[in-house]
């Protein structure tokens, strides 16, 4: 609420709202404790503060090599108005796009960031974007590291043979990173394939079925693009199995001693983790992709949560994996992800899914379960998913008696859009 929005008694309202936040929040947090749930400190480890509105972050973008950088920023540079001061001073641009306005500078050094920003902050920047509030992009000649994320670290544990992952850029705060590439179509056309953006901390991140949520520190959020060709159109459904398994992988190729850490996916795009403490499997993860169409291929933007050193009352890998171990870096997780997604891809777009449909089935978890379908049959068990090259990549039902016995019926399939799974319900509910 804006007090300027009404008259002095709206006003006298806010004030005696804020006059009491404090003890309102208070009660809340002891009501929770009485239910005995575990709740973060007051001024805990999410990286949002009750004392005021989190700020956005500049957006810091480094490659595998120089060169790269600067490709990738002089592609930029074609979308952008000057902002230079003199004309041969290519450094610094504005690109203005459907949702965001960006402030692009190549920096000269690793010492210009701090610099640019202060003087970017006292200036003025008209936006004629749904945001209005202009994004600063930062290219910087090295990767750098920085309090929650060291790009440093990113890069050497990156393979020289994933295509994905070359260029990343990281913020600490944003809006969402699904938001930044999909809903700005013309930098989404620019970037390269197999681009990556990454955040600490989400103020607005974004799920299915246009689910919005509050992503504290400790949660990986990244989104990446990717390019499919038109005449491989029939294979789109199947790229949300694709990166659910390489999430899996990834995971469980983090080191080592790592192999065996119970994480599992659940139909169609969420990623399941069994504490330590409980048999329960809970999510920690959830994965979005978007498509658009232009130039004879399908742009994608993946986008992917996964909570990962997160604090109580979140579950996390932190509670999934033994505690001898140590805390996961999210550089090298992130690494380890998109090194097996850009090795699986690669195969994808030459094969289909067929060659990952035994490990797909070997780490989800609904071998033979049980369901109901919701305003459909009474009973089923599920048989797997459509993986045929053209098919429409739905769950595979097989209706059942009392007895759990095949009605030798025709299968039924539900697919993924416009239907929801309550695992621990064993219920699929079409979306209203």
């Amino acid at each position: 609420m804006n007090k300027a929005d009404g008259g002095s008694e709206f006003v006298k309202v806010i004030d005696d709202l804020l006059a009491h936040d404090g003890g309102r929040d208070a009660f809340l947090r002891a009501l929770l404790v009485k239910l005995g749930l575990k709740i973060s400190a007051v001024h805990g480890t999410n990286g949002v503060s009750s004392d005021s509105a989190p700020q956005l972050a500049p957006i810091h973008v480094s490659s595998i090599s120089t060169d790269l950088n600067k490709i990738v920023f002089h592609s930029l540079r074609q979308l952008g108005a000057d902002d230079s001061a003199e004309d041969d001073d290519k450094n610094s641009f504005t690109v203005t796009d459907v949702n965001d306005t960006f402030l692009v500078r190549c920096l000269a050094s690793t010492f210009d960031s701090m610099q640019d920003l202060r003087q970017s902050l006292n200036g003025f920047h008209i936006s004629s974007s749904s945001d209005p509030t202009p994004k600063y992009m930062f290219f910087h000649p090295t990767p750098m590291i920085y309090a929650h994320f060291s790009l440093k670290e990113y890069f050497n544990n990156l393979p020289s043979s994933s295509n994905i992952g070359r260029s990343l850029g990281y913020v600490e705060v944003t809006t969402s990173t699904q938001t930044l590439l999909d809903k700005n179509p013309t930098v989404l056309r620019t970037l390269p394939f197999g681009f990556v953006m990454t955040a600490t901390s989400q103020l607005n991140g974004r799920g299915r079925a246009g689910n919005t949520w509050l992503s504290p520190r400790g949660s990986l959020a990244f989104s990446y693009i990717l390019h499919l060709p038109r005449h491989l159109s029939f294979r789109l459904v199947f790229v949300q199995y694709l990166v659910s398994l390489a999430i899996v992988e990834g995971i469980r190729s983090y080191s080592p001693e790592w192999r065996d850490v119970n994480v599992s996916i659940k139909w169609p795009n969420d990623i399941y983790g069994k504490p330590r403490t409980t048999d329960r499997w809970e999510k920690i993860g959830g994965i979005i992709v978007n498509s658009t169409y232009f130039d004879d291929k399908f742009i994608l933007v993946v986008g992917c949560g996964i909570n990962t050193t997160n604090p109580h009352p979140t579950t996390s890998l932190m509670n999934i994996i033994p505690e001898s171990f140590q805390e996961p870096k999210h550089e090298v997780l992130l690494a380890k992800i998109l090194a097996t997604f850009s090795d699986m891809y690669s195969e994808f777009l030459k094969t289909g899914f067929r060659k990952f449909e035994y490990k797909y089935y070997k780490r989800w978890l609904h071998e033979d379960q049980v369901v109901s379908i919701e305003g459909g049959m009474t009973r089923g068990r599920i048989k797997g998913i459509n993986f045929e090259d053209g098919g429409s990549g739905g769950l595979i039902v097989d209706e059942i008696d009392a007895d759990g016995r095949s009605l030798g019926k025709k299968l039924v399939e539900v697919i993924a859009d416009g239907n929801s799974f309550d695992m621990m319900k064993g219920l699929l509910r079409r979306k209203g």
